[in-house]
């Protein structure tokens, strides 16, 4: 059972057969690229149905999320990046594959259900001295407020 949001995506994207290692805020040093960075609760928007003064009515929130995916930059020359030679190139295969899963996922088995998960945009990102390059999702993830109740 997922404790936070990140852990709920974190299961969703390794439950998928894209092959990626989710980790909360940070990959721990030395993690073989491609992976993905999750930070969670960047902002919360609240909401509320039904009767407002009803402490007991449904509540869900809007959370906004980064999903991060950090890849090897092919840049012709071995010696620019850090990293292990053998890390694969940018994939945009793999690119799209993590946008699909992304966009309208949803999870009933964190402690609060996930009702629906929206990629806003992602942009791509390059770090030439790095030799890295990034791609930063915007996700928006609409879910309930009360744990599920068993």
């Amino acid at each position: 059972m997922s404790a936070t949001t990140a852990t709920a995506l974190k299961t969703i994207i390794e439950g998928a057969a894209l092959g990626l290692a989710a980790y909360r805020d940070r990959a721990p040093t030395g993690t073989r690229r491609p992976y993905v960075t999750i930070t969670e609760d960047i902002s919360n928007v609240p909401e509320r149905h039904g009767d407002h003064g009803d402490p007991d009515a449904d509540q869900a929130t809007t959370e906004l999320v980064q999903v991060d995916l950090w890849s090897r930059l092919k840049t012709g020359n071995p010696d620019d990046y850090d990293g292990n030679l053998n890390d694969p190139y940018e994939d945009p295969a793999l690119i799209r594959g993590l946008h699909l899963l992304l966009n309208g996922g949803r999870a009933d088995t964190a402690p609060t259900r996930i009702y629906g998960i929206t990629v806003d945009d992602y942009v791509r990102l390059v770090e030439h001295d790095r030799g890295v390059v990034h791609h930063a999702f915007t996700v928006r993830v609409r879910r309930a407020v009360r744990a599920i109740s068993a």
